[in-house]
């Protein structure tokens, strides 16, 4: 089965459904494709539904009965998006490259991309924001990519944690950003103060070092402070010795990286040379690297 003729049936049926045709129609007409088609159909419903309740932020409302209209939808909607988009992220890659399709045409014709965009934490949109980034992370082609993808879902996460301490709420936040001070209990990382007691957890190969890009996970409590619960390296400049160089994979310094045809990496490299490494850490580990270039080493 083709990407092609899914994407086909897919937008067929999406048309169908716009017309008023009934979802079980639909699939009668793609017997062969029902498995992928279904979930996607599910989701697609949904968010429509969704997104014809949802007003649209215009010039004349404020942001108050917005953000109190928005409370009301959450209560309503929690229980009927969010659970068919979950499940359909376990699509094989074929339905999820559908579902994409499904959620391109959402956010076209619907108006859904100005709305999800601006959407923040606990707000009705946010939840088919995230699914949509998990989406393209599920697509990406390598590991490269997928590092620069995460890359620019993290600033997301940051201009999301800096709206929700500048409105003074409270919630869950996540931070991305360059450590710039670090002190006992308290790190400044991309201009924001983060309280580091004494049970959070360092996820990290390496000593952080000011300088190096961080990603904080924790809530902004009632004194409107971000309290880490979890840091974790993102990416980071070390040096070292080239200790082996496989097919897909470098270790540098007792450091193994993922490397592929995005990877920057200077030809002259050889075993045993020192050498700089740009490196990202990916949420399970993995460390992927980004460049490898020659260090030069100064003559004594």
């Amino acid at each position: 089965m083709s990407d092609q003729r899914l994407h086909e049936a897919l937008e067929i049926c999406l048309r169908a459904l716009e017309e008023g045709a009934d979802l079980q129609a639909c699939l009668a007409l793609f017997p062969h494709l029902q498995a992928e088609l279904e979930p996607a159909l599910e989701a697609a419903m949904m968010a429509r539904r969704a997104a014809q309740q949802i007003p649209l932020p215009s010039p004349a409302s404020s942001r108050a009965r917005t953000l109190a209209r928005a409370r009301e939808l959450r209560r309503e909607q929690r229980k009927g998006l969010w659970p068919a988009l979950r499940r359909a992220l376990a699509l094989p890659r074929p339905a999820l490259a559908a579902l994409a399709v499904a959620l391109f045409v959402l956010f076209s014709t619907a108006g859904l991309a100005r709305a999800a965009a601006q959407a923040l934490p606990g707000e009705p949109l946010y939840g088919l924001k995230r699914t949509a980034e998990n989406i393209s992370l599920r697509l990406a082609p390598g590991p490269t990519l997928k590092a620069r993808l995460e890359a620019d879902f993290a600033k997301r996460r940051t201009q999301e944690t800096l709206s929700l301490l500048q409105a003074g709420k409270r919630g869950q936040a996540t931070l991305t950003g360059v450590v710039q001070a670090m002190e006992e209990g308290q790190w400044t990382v991309e201009g924001v103060q983060v309280l580091l007691p004494p049970q959070v957890e360092i996820v990290s190969p390496i000593d952080i070092e000011p300088g190096f890009e961080v990603v904080v996970r924790g809530e902004i409590d009632s004194q409107s402070r971000l309290v880490a619960r979890q840091v974790r390296l993102s990416t980071f400049r070390m040096q070292g010795i080239v200790e082996s160089i496989g097919k897909g994979t470098w270790t540098v310094a007792g450091l193994t990286f993922l490397v592929d045809d995005l990877t920057l990496r200077d030809p002259g490299l050889r075993l045993g040379e020192k050498a700089t490494v740009l490196g990202h850490m990916e949420q399970d580990g993995t460390l992927i690297a980004l460049a490898i270039l020659r260090r030069a080493v100064p003559t004594p």
